[in-house]
């Protein structure tokens, strides 16, 4: 078998099993002459938690390809996974453009610039660059859209209104183009998904983007409830395209924070007070522990799990029930944003039973069709005929499977302070669960 055979191979077996990859790579006779050798031992190297180890790798192998294509696209958009979770932010965004610029339809890169964590200077620093990228025809309304916050982040309103609708409309799907209504004002969405952080929101959406009768907006995670509320109604609402009286199409966004903060339900009935909502809960512990190493993929969070948890855990203990309940975001945030009982009281006294609807992540594991069933009946859309919903689609998913617990840490969790999480949670499932830690 020839090298470059291997190579193909080792790509193709990366994403979902880079250890092999790994130990695969290392049996090749080095130096290497291919520079995608290089990338792909940096990517592997990432994958299984070590960017540091990385980076080097990722740098040499992408310094050397080609300009444009779909490998130097993948390279860039590894490096800058690998100098985000060192929390070199500004560089990191800096290689998702490279990544665009390779090759403007790559997502994956328009997707990780959106959550790459950039100080105002640093996003004016870089506009110009985005918005040459922006305006390459082969670019998609996502990219529009980021620029679009990126635009009113810098104080150009206008702009950055019109540029929304635009690419709010360029991101309708062209079965549905023709129920467009372009001519009328912009209105809020019909159904927002409001949490939870790492209980298989990305995936949700992602799944119900492909459903007839739903428009869901491909910028997952819009944040206006919380971090953009100064901007104003006019913002949000340009967001979404207004599609004709009648059409019975159903616009969402999901952004899983607003769960958790306590100004988000008053606000959210201020602009959008018929608008249906949906919680994905998923076993508290197993959130809690999805969220550290989420963090430390994404933002370089130090330290073990078990003593991260145990730290945060004195506090909230040290803290009477009612200051937990008007308690915002707190860093780690891996057991706060766990507290689904106290978070799901403030929606409750906001916002009438039939405009919530709780799900389990372990149910749409277990069946998704009828998980897809229940959330489209919700929506007031009529039911599928014979729905093929298949697997939920493994989406923002963990890159690797990480650890669990020692057992006695993840009990005292359950039965303290995550009892009455635990429980709200255990009353919502319909099914048996399934230990899945990696999704979501």
């Amino acid at each position: 078998m020839s090298d470059t055979v291997n190579l193909e191979a080792i790509a193709h077996q990366l994403p979902e099993r880079p250890a092999e990859a790994l130990a695969a790579l290392r049996r090749l006779p080095w130096p290497q002459p291919d520079p995608l050798t290089s990338v792909l031992m940096g990517d592997a190297l990432r994958r299984l938690g070590d960017p540091e180890q990385a980076l080097p790798w990722l740098e040499a192998g992408c310094g050397a390809l080609p300009r444009g294509g779909a490998a130097p696209a993948s390279g860039h958009w590894s490096r800058g996974l690998a100098l985000r979770g060192l929390g070199r932010f500004q560089e990191a965004a800096e290689a998702f453009l490279d990544a665009i610029e390779a090759q403007p339809d790559f997502l994956p890169a328009t997707h990780a610039l959106q959550f790459t964590r950039l100080e105002g200077e640093e996003v004016k620093s870089l506009l110009s660059r985005l918005g040459a990228l922006a305006e390459r025809s082969q670019t998609p309304p996502l990219t529009a859209m980021v620029l679009a916050e990126w635009e009113r982040r810098c104080g150009l309103v206008e702009p950055a209104l019109i540029r929304s609708q635009r690419a709010a409309r360029g991101a309708t799907r062209s079965s549905l183009r023709h129920l467009l209504d372009p001519g009328s004002l912009p209105t809020p969405p019909e159904a927002l998904i409001v949490g939870t952080p790492k209980s298989g929101t990305t995936s949700l959406l992602a799944w119900l983007n492909g459903q007839g009768g739903i428009w869901a907006h491909p910028r997952k995670e819009l944040h206006f409830f919380d971090n953009g509320w100064p901007w104003g109604r006019s913002w949000y609402v340009c967001q979404f395209p207004v599609f004709r009286p009648g059409s019975g199409i159903v616009r969402l966004e999901a952004t899983p924070n607003y769960f958790q903060l306590a100004e988000c339900p008053e606000r959210v009935r201020t602009i959008a007070p018929e608008a249906r909502l949906v919680v994905v809960l998923r076993e508290p512990v197993q959130r809690a522990l999805s969220w550290f190493h989420h963090l430390q993929r994404q933002e370089g969070l130090a330290g073990e799990p078990v003593r991260t948890l145990e730290a945060e855990e004195a506090h909230l203990l040290a803290l009477s029930n009612e200051e937990r309940e008007a308690m915002g975001y707190r860093a780690p945030n891996c057991l706060a944003g766990s507290l689904y009982d106290l978070h799901l009281k403030r929606w409750q006294a906001v916002f009438p039973s039939e405009q919530l609807l709780l799900l389990c992540l372990e149910d749409l594991l277990e069946d998704p069709e009828a998980g897809l069933a229940r959330v489209r009946s919700f929506l007031g859309l009529p039911a599928a005929p014979a729905i093929r919903a298949g697997p939920l689609p493994r989406a923002n998913a963990a890159p690797t499977p990480y650890g669990e617990l020692p057992a006695g840490v993840g009990r005292r969790l359950r039965e303290g302070i995550l009892s009455g999480a635990h429980d709200l949670w255990r009353s919502t499932l319909r099914h048996a669960p399934h230990n899945r830690p990696g999704v979501g």
